[in-house]
C-alpha cells in the first residue's frame, strides 16, 4: 500500500490532473492520498477496497473530508470485497455517497449512467 501511495503521489505532484479515479484497489489507495493530503482535487472511488486493505495490512483507515461536490464514492450493495460497513467510515467523510443495485464492477446500465452523468458534472466544474 505504501509504494502504490507512493507511486500515485509522484504522478499526482508531477501531472496537473482535473480529475483522480480510483477503482477497487485504486480507489482504496485514492482515499490514502486525500487522507495524507497528497491530493485534494475532484475525485472519483469506484469500489473502493479501502476496509479489505486496511484489514490485511493492519494499518488504520484512512481519514479523509471530502467535499460532497468534489469527492465521489461509488459503491456496490452486495460487493464482497467492499463491505456493507465500510460505508459507515466513508459516510463520515462527508463526500457524496453514490449505493448502486451491481457488483463491484459497475456493469449495470443504471450503474453506467450514473458513473459517467458525475464524471461528466465533475469535469463539468473543473472548466
Amino acid at each position: 500500500i505504501k509504494r502504490c501511495i507512493a507511486a500515485a503521489s509522484a504522478h499526482v505532484k508531477e501531472k496537473r490532473y482535473d480529475v483522480v479515479v480510483g477503482f477497487s484497489w485504486g480507489g482504496g489507495i485514492g482515499c490514502w492520498l486525500l487522507s495524507e493530503k497528497i491530493w485534494n482535487g475532484p475525485t472519483m472511488l469506484l469500489a473502493p477496497t479501502v476496509q479489505v486493505m486496511a484489514k490485511f495490512a493492519w494499518i488504520p483507515l484512512p481519514v479523509f473530508s471530502g467535499s460532497p461536490t468534489q469527492v465521489h464514492i461509488f459503491h456496490a450493495n452486495g460487493d464482497p470485497f467492499c463491505p456493507e460497513y465500510q460505508l459507515t467510515h466513508l459516510r463520515s467523510s462527508g463526500s457524496s455517497i453514490h449505493v448502486c443495485d451491481d457488483s463491484h464492477v459497475f456493469q449495470s446500465r443504471e450503474s453506467e449512467r450514473e458513473i459517467v452523468s458525475t464524471f461528466r458534472q465533475i469535469l463539468a466544474e473543473v472548466q
